[in-house]
């Protein structure tokens, strides 16, 4: 069942030039995403996608996040067209693309049977097919894709998080590198950095508008995570881990790396990007049940991060049910203060 299964289709190389920005390195990963391919159609290249001078975007990764990032590539510039996609099951390729034929133009989902990869190494079969790749799986294979995705000379959106590990931090960092080398375009899934109201009040922050920084404090707590799967008779040990990829730290990363991500990057951003000079950090499992389905993940964690100067920034995320669920971070200056909530659009 996860042995890539499609049909054979000649070789596809890419066109020779992509408008597009050049990658940046770390927590900030930015650039254009879309840029527009042109040229004579290659051998390989269905005629009506390239001759148009269509971009073709592929996707790795077909659940409720990649099937919204699909989306918004398409919404995102006219000349893209949905060439293919990939995941480990079927039903969630065939899901994905009826709702992304619903939600954006269908005629410019041009999916073909032979385009529609199933299996663990879909990945590489989609990065061979497209011009710009979407990187929405769970994010314990992110940095595997990203490094196949820049050594073939693609364009790439990479979901947060970019890894979940140091090894593979550190293999994004070099993809990073690889991708400035060729200029190629690589932009990350941290949305509120391209964010109107975000952007106003860190450019607030940066001005000097409460003064010099002297803490910061930012929180991801909600009352809990997805529905866990319980296990079915037929499904292997891999595939039951995957369709619970949230509650298993190889895949997900825990919480504090899958969602509070997003907060612990308000504190790099207002930072500048300087490093902290260390973290310390705690966090426990105290009202997870504890169930096969709901693997080795924490529901707690709490996190300083100590700078040079004397700064410090704290962060906390739970996922306890009938609590109160607040994100927001709290920025205190020599000459005031700041909160901020993206969920409630309070800044």
């Amino acid at each position: 069942m996860l042995e890539t299964t499609h049909r054979n289709n000649p070789s596809v190389t890419r066109r020779d030039v992509l408008r597009a920005g050049v990658a940046a390195a770390g927590a900030g990963l930015a650039g254009p995403l879309v840029g527009r391919a042109f040229g004579q159609p290659e051998a390989g290249i269905d005629e009506s996608d390239a001759g148009q001078s269509a971009l073709r975007v592929g996707l790795i990764g077909c659940g409720g996040r990649g099937t919204g990032a699909a989306i918004q590539a398409l919404g995102a510039e006219s000349g893209t067209v949905l060439h293919a996609v990939g995941d480990v099951f079927q039903g969630r390729i065939e899901s994905c693309l009826e709702l992304v034929a619903q939600e954006s133009d269908a005629e410019r989902v041009r999916v073909g049977e032979e385009r529609r990869f199933v299996g663990l190494d879909a990945y590489k079969h989609v990065i061979n097919s497209c011009d710009v790749v979407l990187l929405c799986t769970p994010p314990g294979f992110r940095p595997v894709h990203l490094r196949e995705a820049v050594d073939n000379g693609r364009h790439v959106f990479c979901e947060k998080p970019v890894a979940v590990d140091g090894p593979g931090v550190r293999s994004v960092l070099e993809s990073a590198r690889i991708a400035q080398e060729k200029n190629l375009a690589l932009m990350s899934g941290f949305c509120w950095r391209y964010q109107n109201q975000c952007r106003e009040t860190f450019a607030h922050l940066h001005n000097g508008g409460i003064g010099a920084l002297r803490a910061i404090h930012t929180t991801y707590n909600t009352t809990g995570w997805v529905e866990p799967k319980p296990r079915q008779p037929e499904w292997s040990d891999i595939e039951f881990q995957l369709r619970n990829w949230h509650y298993f730290s190889w895949l997900s990363g825990d919480h504090i790396v899958e969602q509070a991500v997003h907060a612990i990057d308000w504190i790099h951003w207002a930072m500048l990007g300087q490093m902290p000079t260390r973290v310390t950090a705690t966090g426990g499992r105290s009202t997870r049940p504890d169930l096969p389905e709901t693997g080795n993940v924490w529901d707690n964690f709490a996190a300083t991060f100590e700078y040079e100067g004397g700064l410090r920034a704290f962060h906390m995320c739970r996922h306890w049910p009938n609590t109160p669920s607040d994100n927001t971070a709290y920025f205190m200056g020599a000459e005031g203060y700041c909160a901020m909530n993206p969920w409630t659009q309070n800044h």
